[in-house]
């Protein structure tokens, strides 16, 4: 993964943590932009809700022979609230990225759909890199003997019929096959790690997509582990405060839960459900932007090192 103990000497874990904490919450702008992102978060999570439920409406007007004629409706507003839910997250991600970059004096692209657009394909292109080790092909023979392997051993288990030795093979085959996907795993999630500045890139220099990435990838040589340490450690505060905060909410919905339908009680059951549901967006936006700020000033900080 690119380790260098020297790379952790340099580094200055406390400046990032700083700003991801003093620094976020001195920004002048700051109850602006939650409130933005809490109303474009909410919105997303509506129509997240409505690209579930059209498909289950066309599904049910499809079975009644009277109706299936609409189930026409139902499908093309699925497809137009998959396109607000894919548009509203993508707006969500440049509004946090550009905050934090805007934050430490860095200019940032112009908004538009265009490059909504191309954060959603960034994403997808993300995705296919790490997963399929695009810049390294190399590693992606491990996957494939190991998918290999894994299949060898249930055709040997499938065709054992009591032979011991087909028995054992089949049993290492698997075996075998589980080790090497396991390595593949931390191969891929350190390809996630190499090209988790691609976002970043995208907001401040406008690249093309493929071009944020590979300059991700590139800006990341031999610092994956760093970044991933990093990264975990920004990820392990926000879920200690995320527990911290739902947890005493949890249990004060135990009692309101379990008499749910006494009637009287139905009311301060609804209402702990849209406080916690407030909370629960709160909280998700409130952790964004800590990992976010976490984020550029590492991303920052490794590209300064790096000129």
């Amino acid at each position: 993964m690119g380790f260098d103990l020297n790379q952790f000497k340099k580094f200055d874990f406390n400046s990032v943590l700083k700003f991801a904490t003093i620094g976020l919450l001195k920004q002048k702008r700051l109850l602006f932009e939650a409130s933005m992102l809490f109303l474009i978060l909410l919105s997303c999570c509506v129509f997240g809700v409505l690209t579930v439920a059209f498909p289950i409406i066309a599904v049910y007007l499809f079975l009644i022979p009277e109706l299936s004629i609409f189930t026409i409706v139902p499908l093309i507003f699925f497809v137009i609230f998959l396109a607000f839910t894919l548009l509203s997250g993508a707006y969500f991600s440049y509004r946090a990225i550009s905050f934090a970059l805007r934050s430490i004096g860095k200019k940032v692209g112009k908004f538009s759909i265009n490059l909504v657009i191309k954060l959603i394909l960034s994403g997808i292109v993300s995705f296919f890199v790490a997963f399929f080790s695009i810049y390294e092909l190399k590693f992606l023979s491990i996957a494939i003997i190991g998918v290999i392997l894994f299949i060898a051993g249930i055709v040997s288990l499938v065709i054992a019929q009591g032979n011991f030795i087909f028995l054992i093979l089949g049993i290492l085959g698997i075996l075998a096959s589980l080790i090497l996907f396991f390595v593949y795993y931390i191969i891929m999630v350190r390809n996630f790690v190499r090209i988790s500045f691609a976002s970043v890139l995208l907001v401040e220099k406008n690249l093309g997509v493929r071009e944020s990435v590979r300059t991700s990838w590139k800006l990341t040589t031999g610092k994956a582990v760093l970044i991933f340490i990093i990264q975990l450690i920004l990820w392990g505060i926000v879920w200690v405060i995320q527990q911290l905060i739902f947890l005493p909410l949890n249990f004060g919905f135990i009692p309101l839960g379990a008499s749910a339908f006494s009637g009287p009680n139905l009311i301060p059951l609804i209402l702990f459900m849209i406080i916690f549901g407030l909370v629960f967006f709160i909280i998700m936006v409130v952790s964004e932007l800590f990992i976010m700020f976490g984020q550029v000033a590492t991303y920052a900080q490794i590209a300064n090192k790096r000129k």
